[in-house]
């Protein structure tokens, strides 16, 4: 479970549990989304489910691999991955983490 958040390209929240994948797009993503698709894939704020079986799915997914946090040597030399300040989300403290590669970054 995470959000994405892409430079100027909007940001969605995505689950993955088992063979389930759901994704919450902002505005900006899914208005980016549709326009890219040719057709409405995403409304904003509401759930979207699929399976890895789904390409779209499968690509919002590799977002959020539970390996980039488990194994992160295996990141390319060019990512680098840094603790964000401690922050207050849903009334519990959390502690981002930012992984920025090739100018854009992602926020878990």
């Amino acid at each position: 479970m995470g959000t994405v958040e892409i430079s100027e390209k909007g940001s969605f929240e995505i689950i993955r549990k088992g063979n389930d994948i759901w994704a919450k797009a902002d505005s900006t993503f899914a208005k980016g989304m549709n326009s890219a698709l040719g057709k409405t894939a995403f409304s904003t704020g509401k759930w979207t489910h699929g399976t890895p079986g789904n390409a779209l799915m499968a690509k919002l997914v590799s977002w959020c691999h539970q390996e980039q946090f488990t194994a992160p040597d295996t990141l390319d030399a060019g990512s680098k991955a840094t603790k964000g300040k401690v922050t207050t989300v849903d009334g519990q403290q959390a502690i981002p983490v930012v992984l920025a590669e090739k100018g854009e970054s992602v926020t878990w």
